[in-house]
């Protein structure tokens, strides 16, 4: 079976996805609807930082890649986002450059989040922000500035120094 697969963080970096799974199938895309990307912890190890994306009230937009996988790649991702929900999300939802086959099922992970949880500035979360950052920066300028107005909690003061870097670029 093949499967779509929208991701919005780490596996946007290219690095970082192939080691998990080597696909060349990836295109730029962005969805649209009830979905919210955040900043939260690591649902196995709530020191590490990392990203989700839960429903939402609100409409928004996030920006990602789909990829093309098949079940051994599908497999290993479910791995890779253990403790994150792996759910199918409406292909009507997705602004992208590529006609998606009506047969195939497109998903996504979503996570939940406590977000009054303090995560701390050290060197594993930042490595964890940078692959965020240098997978969509990849894409240009506008797709890690989109990047970052689309992602919610911002709100530890030593990110500000990482996204005043790169609104300094974009």
């Amino acid at each position: 079976m093949i499967a779509y697969v929208f991701v919005y963080g780490s596996l946007v970096d290219k690095e970082s996805r192939e080691s998990t799974i080597n696909t060349e199938m990836v295109y730029k895309c962005v969805l649209e609807g009830n979905y919210s990307r955040f900043w939260t912890y690591h649902p196995r190890d709530h020191s590490r930082l990392v990203l989700g994306m839960s429903q939402h009230i609100s409409k928004g937009k996030i920006n990602g890649l789909l990829l093309i996988v098949d079940d051994y790649m599908l497999s290993k991702l479910d791995e890779r986002e253990h403790k994150y929900i792996r759910v199918e999300i409406d292909k009507k939802d997705l602004v992208i450059n590529k006609v998606l086959d009506s047969d195939i099922p497109l998903y996504t992970y979503l996570l939940h989040r406590d977000r009054e949880l303090e995560i701390e500035n050290n060197l594993e979360n930042i490595r964890y922000m940078y692959i965020c950052f240098r997978g969509f920066l990849t894409y240009g300028n506008t797709y890690v500035k989109q990047f970052m107005e689309t992602t919610d909690g911002w709100k530890y003061p030593w990110m500000k120094y990482y996204v005043d870097s790169h609104k300094k670029i974009c």
